[in-house]
């Protein structure tokens, strides 16, 4: 995948209004580069009203996305970080990365090295910690294993 998250898909955010909200900003540079359409962001609430809270993936950390469909374009991640956390249906979430893949074989090797990248408590803590765009990719570069 190169790069796991490129750093014009990655921003900072003081808070949000609601995980609605901050799922939108999250996908935003998604949309704005051609990676998925609005109606893919709807999936993603939609499915959360329907299945509960299925995207929160470790302490502090969701992972926005929706069963593969035409409504991605191209395979992507974008990653917004909050400093102050918004809820998530009793959750507290500061990072939010979203997932746009455009079939099941790029959906689950997103997965895996994000979910070996999220196992290390210190990797979200680095994340959290990080304070600029520059900070949050090299933390990214330093401890992702995309291979």
């Amino acid at each position: 995948m190169g790069e796991p998250i490129k750093h014009e898909h990655i921003h900072i955010t003081d808070s949000a209004d609601s995980y609605e909200d901050a799922i939108t900003l999250a996908a935003s540079p998604l949309i704005k580069d051609s990676y998925i359409n609005e109606e893919y962001v709807q999936d993603i609430l939609d499915s959360i009203e329907k299945n509960g809270p299925y995207i929160v993936v470790a302490d502090y950390v969701a992972l926005p996305h929706a069963q593969p469909s035409d409504k991605v374009l191209k395979n992507g991640l974008s990653l917004l970080l909050l400093e102050k956390p918004v809820d998530l249906r009793g959750n507290p979430i500061h990072v939010f990365i979203v997932l746009a893949a455009k079939d099941s074989t790029a959906h689950l090797a997103s997965l895996q090295s994000l979910a070996i990248f999220l196992m290390e408590k210190e990797n979200i803590d680095a994340l959290i910690g990080a304070k600029t765009v520059p900070g949050i990719q090299k933390v990214l570069e330093e401890r992702w294993q995309t291979s």
